[in-house]
Protein backbone atom coordinates (compact mmCIF):
# COMPACT_ATOMS: atom_id res chain seq x y z
CA UNK A 1 0.00 0.00 0.00
CA UNK A 2 1.31 3.46 -0.92
CA UNK A 3 2.12 6.00 1.78
CA UNK A 4 0.12 9.25 2.06
CA UNK A 5 1.72 12.38 3.55
CA UNK A 6 1.15 16.12 3.59
CA UNK A 7 3.10 18.25 1.11
CA UNK A 8 4.81 20.18 3.92
CA UNK A 9 6.51 16.90 4.95
CA UNK A 10 8.06 16.39 1.51
CA UNK A 11 11.59 17.25 0.38
CA UNK A 12 12.54 19.04 -2.87
CA UNK A 13 12.36 16.78 -5.94
CA UNK A 14 9.88 14.47 -4.18
CA UNK A 15 6.99 13.31 -6.35
CA UNK A 16 3.53 11.99 -5.70
CA UNK A 17 -0.12 12.18 -6.70
CA UNK A 18 -2.56 14.47 -4.94
CA UNK A 19 -5.21 12.43 -3.11
CA UNK A 20 -7.02 15.06 -1.01
CA UNK A 21 -7.34 18.70 -0.04
CA UNK A 22 -7.77 18.64 3.73
CA UNK A 23 -9.31 21.96 4.68
CA UNK A 24 -12.61 23.15 6.06
CA UNK A 25 -11.89 26.65 4.69
CA UNK A 26 -13.97 26.80 1.52
CA UNK A 27 -12.10 29.86 0.23
CA UNK A 28 -8.73 28.09 0.59
CA UNK A 29 -10.07 24.98 -1.15
CA UNK A 30 -11.35 27.12 -4.05
CA UNK A 31 -7.98 28.86 -4.35
CA UNK A 32 -6.14 25.53 -4.52
CA UNK A 33 -8.58 24.12 -7.07
CA UNK A 34 -8.33 27.30 -9.19
CA UNK A 35 -4.56 26.76 -9.29
CA UNK A 36 -5.13 23.25 -10.66
CA UNK A 37 -4.35 21.50 -7.38
CA UNK A 38 -6.88 18.69 -7.64
CA UNK A 39 -7.02 15.04 -6.55
CA UNK A 40 -5.44 12.79 -9.15
CA UNK A 41 -2.91 15.37 -10.38
CA UNK A 42 0.81 14.52 -10.29
CA UNK A 43 2.84 16.79 -8.01
CA UNK A 44 6.57 17.49 -7.65
CA UNK A 45 8.10 19.67 -4.93
CA UNK A 46 10.48 22.15 -6.58
CA UNK A 47 11.45 24.15 -3.48
CA UNK A 48 10.38 24.65 0.14
CA UNK A 49 11.84 28.04 1.05
CA UNK A 50 11.07 30.99 0.98
CA UNK A 51 7.77 29.72 -0.44
CA UNK A 52 6.61 26.29 -1.53
CA UNK A 53 6.98 25.91 -5.29
CA UNK A 54 5.13 22.92 -6.65
CA UNK A 55 4.85 21.53 -10.14
CA UNK A 56 1.29 20.29 -10.60
CA UNK A 57 0.75 18.74 -14.00
CA UNK A 58 2.56 21.16 -16.34
CA UNK A 59 2.12 24.22 -14.11
CA UNK A 60 4.33 25.63 -11.35
CA UNK A 61 2.58 27.30 -8.40
CA UNK A 62 3.91 29.03 -5.29
CA UNK A 63 2.12 28.48 -1.97
CA UNK A 64 2.56 29.49 1.66
CA UNK A 65 2.99 26.90 4.44
CA UNK A 66 -0.68 27.08 5.37
CA UNK A 67 -1.87 26.09 1.90
CA UNK A 68 0.84 23.46 1.43
CA UNK A 69 -0.16 21.77 4.68
CA UNK A 70 -3.67 21.17 3.28
CA UNK A 71 -2.52 18.98 0.39
CA UNK A 72 -2.27 15.21 0.95
CA UNK A 73 -0.12 13.29 -1.52
CA UNK A 74 0.29 9.58 -2.15
CA UNK A 75 3.93 8.69 -2.69
CA UNK A 76 4.96 6.16 -5.33
CA UNK A 77 5.85 2.71 -4.02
Amino acid sequence: MAQSIRVHEMEPQSKGVIVALDTTDEQKARKLMALGILPGMPLTVIQRYPAWVLKVGNTQVALDDDCASCITVELPE
